[in-house]
C-alpha cells in the first residue's frame, strides 16, 4: 500500500510538471512574441495623426462641393447678364434709328422705353461687376481649398508611408497601396 501512496504521489506530480512544462512553453512562446507586438505598437503609434487630417479633408470637401454650386449660380447669372448686354445692343441700334421717325410723341414714348431699359440693364451690368468680382475671389477661394485639400491627402499618405501598416486590419501598406489610396482620395474629394 506504500508503494501504491508513492506511486499516485509520483503521478500527481509528474502531470504537475506536464502542467508547468506546458505553462512554460506558453509564457516562453509570449515572451518571443513581445518584440514583434513592441514593433507593431510603434509603428502604428502616428496612426492617430490621420484623424484629424481626415476630418479636415472632409470638411474642405463639403467647402468646396458648396463653393462649385455657388459657381454654377454665379456662371447662371453672367450668362442672364450678357443676354441683357446683348439686348442693350439691340436697343442702341434702335436708338440710332430714332431718328427716321416721323412722329415726334411716338419717339419720346420710345426713347422712355428705352431710358428704362437701360437703366435696367445698367443695373443688371453693375451687377455683373460685382458678381465677377465675386466670382474672382471664389475661384480664388476654391483654388486654396483644393490646395489645402491636396497638402492634407500628402500629410496623409505620409503617415500611412511612416505608420507602415493598416491602422484597422494591421497589414503591411506598400507604396503602391500609399498610391493607390492617395488617388483613391484625391478622386472622391475633386
Amino acid at each position: 500500500s506504500l508503494c501504491i501512496d508513492y506511486q499516485n504521489k509520483l503521478e500527481s506530480n509528474l502531470n504537475l510538471l506536464a502542467r508547468v512544462e506546458k505553462f512554460k512553453k506558453a509564457i516562453d512562446a509570449d515572451t518571443e512574441k513581445l518584440p514583434i507586438l513592441q514593433v507593431v505598437i510603434e509603428g502604428t503609434a502616428s496612426i492617430d495623426k490621420g484623424d484629424p487630417i481626415i476630418q479636415q479633408l472632409y470638411e474642405l470637401r463639403q467647402e468646396g462641393i458648396r463653393l462649385q454650386e455657388l459657381r454654377r449660380r454665379v456662371k447662371t447669372l453672367f450668362e442672364q447678364i450678357q443676354q441683357r448686354s446683348a439686348q442693350i445692343d439691340s436697343m442702341q441700334s434702335k436708338l440710332t434709328h430714332l431718328d427716321k421717325l416721323e412722329k415726334f410723341e411716338e419717339m419720346t414714348g420710345r426713347c422712355k422705353d428705352l431710358f428704362e431699359q437701360f437703366n435696367e440693364v445698367s443695373g443688371f451690368n453693375n451687377r455683373y461687376q460685382s458678381v465677377n468680382s465675386q466670382l474672382k475671389d471664389l475661384e480664388a477661394q476654391l483654388k486654396r481649398v483644393e490646395n489645402d485639400y491636396g497638402k492634407m491627402v500628402n500629410s496623409y499618405t505620409e503617415i500611412l508611408t511612416e505608420a507602415g501598416r493598416c491602422p484597422t486590419c494591421h497589414s503591411p501598406i506598400t507604396p503602391e497601396v500609399v498610391r493607390e489610396i492617395s488617388e483613391n482620395i484625391r478622386l472622391a474629394g475633386m
